[in-house]
């Protein structure tokens, strides 16, 4: 026999060498009463150490519970079998949460669904009332991981529901705040939020009676994620901070660093880029403290997303396919689905439309596997924009139309802005300018986006552009002063330059050329206009700044022109389809205008 010393807090313990282990075996199983009461004796002492093990999953000592539940995994899911196979109901349900926690925080959905799933099937319908409640707390487990599967996800709610009615009816009280939750999670994500918002509050309440400050922490930070999806913002951070209080006076590590995340959101969300970043490195350290690569891989993505907003697509693409590997790794399709639609947008930004697309329809398919309403919606805005850098506007204007209606359903304010302001851009490519005008007014309307300030800006340039093809000049130029402003205030140089060039725009149709060289001399010397990524309207400012130099004479037009014409035709080259490619140089004014100032770029 051979001493084996404790790993990160695993019992110490002799073990046998695996041939005398298989003779043991073999002698053990020849005397089935001895072998009864080894295997009980076997069962009792791991599944109470796994019930101890709860407490440090949820507190302080996350990353070695994990290290030490993992050393003894074999041992843990045999006794797990065999408690199982047994029906005891004594020894599952004490171990039931340390087994659930353990689970999660590995994000091993697959193999808990089968574990939980085995137990219900087993213990089912249960004789005695104490049966009856552990079967459906394990149905809620069940139901929880079902939900992460991919094509499963109605399942997994249908299970959380049936699990609650049963307790309800079984009079369980201490026992709801961990399926309400549960269910609430899995609604959020379905985008059910009246429904997910209804449960969380409940369990809020039922966790401050039971005094389950566990459970209360985390109702308390979905009703806050709730809020926050749906514009609240305010409430959502008094609930985040709340949450956030409690977590960190109980210790509770891991519920404290999704709260650090989701107050990273909040900030990113309202264009506060510095402090949201602030908040996304503290939460990764964390979660590489207690090695919660199921966090850490939400993070990096949430990292990326800031930096993208922040126009280093670079740093952005980075930590998108980090965050990409990590949830591939560990099975994770939501974030799998997030991260690919945000890699689209890196794509996008950088013209390679192809890629882009591919991505978008790759991150589509996982978002309605996962019934993902709102990721569908958040998608099938990515791949509009996408189609009209490809001259597909009826694909574009088909994409939008779904994605508002999925918003309007969903009752996101935010989203339908979002939507609402690319209807503007396209409307206005389109040579529509009333149709923009209202859609742009009508985004302008939902004051649920004025926190989220780059979304904002956006609107703001898009209705001007709108205001400026309707002859409305001194409404463009208050809007485009004030999207100047907040692109300024959030560090967006190259953003901040479509303002600018609407300010020219504006100056030149009001006969004042010196103003609008001075824009446009600034935009010229701050950045290299080919090469000007992440614009909405691609194209306009390139041609607002052709137009003044013409109109001022300007030494500049020639080579300016000469290259803005290049990119343009390199753009239109990548269409594959002739009638499409046809439409985009010609259809479109802005670009009608590029290829007429070419003339000027043929000496250069």
């Amino acid at each position: 026999m051979q001493r084996v010393s404790a790993s990160s807090g695993g019992p110490a313990r002799y073990t046998m060498h695996d041939l005398v282990q298989c003779y043991a075996l073999e002698k053990l199983d020849a005397a089935p009463r001895q072998a009864q009461q080894a295997r009980a004796a076997h069962a009792r002492y791991f599944l109470a150490w796994i019930a101890a093990q709860h407490a440090r999953l949820t507190g302080p000592e996350v990353r070695p519970a994990l290290l030490a539940i993992e050393a003894e995994y074999a041992n843990v899911q045999a006794t797990w079998e065999w408690a199982t196979a047994q029906a005891d109901v004594a020894l599952l349900d004490a171990a039931l949460l340390g087994i659930f926690y353990f689970y999660d925080t590995r994000f091993w959905a697959a193999e808990a669904e089968r574990a939980f799933g085995q137990a219900v099937a087993q213990l089912a319908p249960g004789a005695t009332r104490a049966a009856r409640i552990l079967v459906n707390r394990l149905r809620a487990c069940q139901g929880y991981f079902a939900a992460s599967l991919e094509g499963e996800v109605q399942r997994g709610c249908a299970l959380l529901e049936e699990s609650l009615a049963a307790l309800r009816a079984l009079e369980a009280t201490e026992h709801l705040p961990f399926v309400l939750n549960a269910l609430s999670r899995v609604l959020y994500h379905l985008s059910a939020y009246s429904e997910a918002h209804r449960y969380s509050s409940e369990s809020y309440v039922l966790s401050e009676q039971l005094g389950d400050r566990y459970n209360l922490v985390l109702a308390r930070h979905i009703v806050g994620s709730i809020d926050q999806a749906q514009g609240r913002r305010e409430e959502s951070l008094r609930h985040f901070q709340e949450a956030l209080t409690l977590a960190q006076a109980a210790r509770f590590v891991k519920l404290e660093t999704g709260i650090l995340r989701a107050l990273g959101v909040s900030y990113w969300r309202c264009g506060d880029f510095t402090r949201a970043g602030e908040y996304f490195v503290q939460t990764l350290e964390n979660c590489r403290a207690i090695d919660d690569r199921y966090g850490e891989g939400k993070t990096l993505t949430a990292l990326g997303a800031v930096s993208f907003l922040s126009e280093d697509l670079a740093a952005a693409d980075t930590y998108y396919q980090e965050g990409l590997h990590i949830a591939r790794d560990i099975g994770d399709r939501r974030s799998e689905g997030i991260t690919l639609n945000n890699l689209a947008e890196v794509q996008a930004s950088r013209k390679h439309y192809e890629q882009a697309s591919l991505l978008c329809r790759a991150a589509l398919r996982i978002k309605r596997e996962l019934s993902d309403r709102q990721g569908i919606a958040m998608t099938l805005g990515n791949l509009a924009n996408i189609a009209r850098r490809q001259g597909d506007d009826g694909a574009a204007e088909q994409h939008l139309n779904e994605a508002l209606a999925i918003f309007q359903d969903l009752q996101d304010m935010r989203g339908q802005a979002m939507v609402l302001a690319v209807l503007t851009a396209l409307a206005g490519e389109r040579n529509q300018p009333e149709s923009a005008l209202a859609y742009g007014q009508a985004a302008l309307e939902i004051t649920e986006v004025q926190q989220q300030r780059h979304v904002y800006a956006n609107i703001l340039t898009n209705l001007a552009h709108a205001l400026v093809d309707v002859g409305r000049y001194a409404e463009a130029q208050v809007h485009y002063a004030e999207a100047l402003a907040i692109r300024q205030a959030l560090g967006q140089a190259a953003l901040a330059a479509e303002p600018q060039a609407g300010l020219a725009e504006v100056a030149l149709a009001l006969g004042d050329t010196c103003t609008a060289l001075e824009y446009v001399t600034h935009i010229l010397e701050t950045h290299d206009l080919p090469a000007l990524q992440g614009l909405d309207q691609l194209f306009r400012l390139h041609a607002v700044c052709l137009r003044v130099l013409e109109q001022a004479g300007d030494p500049r037009l020639p080579q300016l022109a000469q290259r803005v014409y290049a990119e343009l035709q390199a753009l239109a080259e990548s269409i594959p389809k002739r009638a499409l490619r046809q439409q985009f140089l010609e259809d479109i004014t802005a670009h009608r205008v590029i290829v007429r100032m070419q003339q000027y770029g043929k000496g250069a």
